[in-house]
C-alpha cells in the first residue's frame, strides 16, 4: 500500500511539472517610460503607501533605469 501511494503521489507531481512552460522572449519595451513608485513592502513588514507625486520616480528605457527621485 505505501509503493503505491507513494507511486500515485510521484507520478501526480510529475504530471502537475509537466505542464509549467515558462514564457520565454520577455520585452522590456512595455516598462520604457517614466514611473512613480506607489507602493513598496519589505520582509514581512506591512507595506507602505506612497501618495500621487511623491517624487519617487523611475524612468525606464529598454535595456536600463534611472532614479529620478526628486524632493
Amino acid at each position: 500500500m505505501g509503493r503505491i501511494l507513494i507511486s500515485v503521489c510521484l507520478l501526480s507531481i510529475m504530471a502537475l511539472f509537466s505542464h509549467c512552460k515558462k514564457e520565454m522572449g520577455l520585452s522590456t519595451e512595455n516598462l520604457s517610460g517614466l514611473w512613480e513608485l506607489s507602493q513598496a513592502q519589505v520582509s514581512l513588514l506591512p507595506p507602505t503607501t506612497y501618495t500621487p507625486g511623491n517624487g519617487n520616480t523611475y524612468k525606464f528605457n529598454k535595456n536600463n533605469y534611472e532614479n529620478m527621485k526628486t524632493m
